[in-house]
This record gives C-alpha cells, sequence and structure tokens, in this order.
C-alpha cells in the first residue's frame, strides 16, 4: 500500500492525504486516515474505490480544528474481507 499525498491544505483548514493499494481491485474495503501526536490521535475513514489496476483511499481529511498546532505523524491503512495494508509513515505539520 503507497501513500500518495498527505499535507494541510490551509484554505480549508483540514489535513488532506489518499492512498492506492496497487494490483488489489476489489469494493467492501474501508480505508483509515490515522494521525498521532503523543497520546492524541485523529482518524477518519471512508470506503476504497476500485479502478482498472488498483484501490484508491482517495480524500481522506481531518478538520485542523479537531487537531491542533504541531507535527503529526500519520499512516493510512485499508481493510477489507481479503485484504489488509498499511501505508509507510508520513508527517504533517499544522502550523
Amino acid at each position: 500500500m503507497s501513500y500518495t499525498y498527505a499535507s494541510y491544505d490551509v484554505s480549508g483548514a483540514q489535513v488532506e492525504a489518499g492512498a492506492f493499494i496497487p494490483e488489489v481491485i476489489e469494493t467492501g474495503g474501508t480505508c483509515t486516515l490515522v494521525l498521532n501526536l503523543g497520546e492524541v490521535s485523529a482518524q477518519a475513514r471512508s470506503a476504497a474505490v476500485p479502478d482498472a489496476s488498483s484501490t484508491s483511499c482517495g480524500a481522506l481529511s481531518i478538520p485542523a480544528a479537531d487537531l491542533g498546532t504541531g507535527a503529526w505523524d500519520g499512516f493510512i491503512s485499508y481493510e477489507s474481507a481479503t485484504s489488509n495494508g498499511r501505508s509507510d509513515d508520513f508527517v504533517v505539520v499544522i502550523p
């Protein structure tokens, strides 16, 4: 599983992230964006969407108001009845 982007959107005041699962084409999976800063954790979930060669976890977002400032450690996970995966870790800075 690979994340494609993870950043703080100033105009939308939210963290946005996306990922895909290569060579897995299926419906019914769930994508979860997880952000951690010390003892604080926040999550967002969405349904995965299959395309011609992968399954996409796009447009996951968490409002900055739910997070606060700092360098948040994050990852995206995927789970379905037949597959699961986890992206590499990334850091998103909220000023």
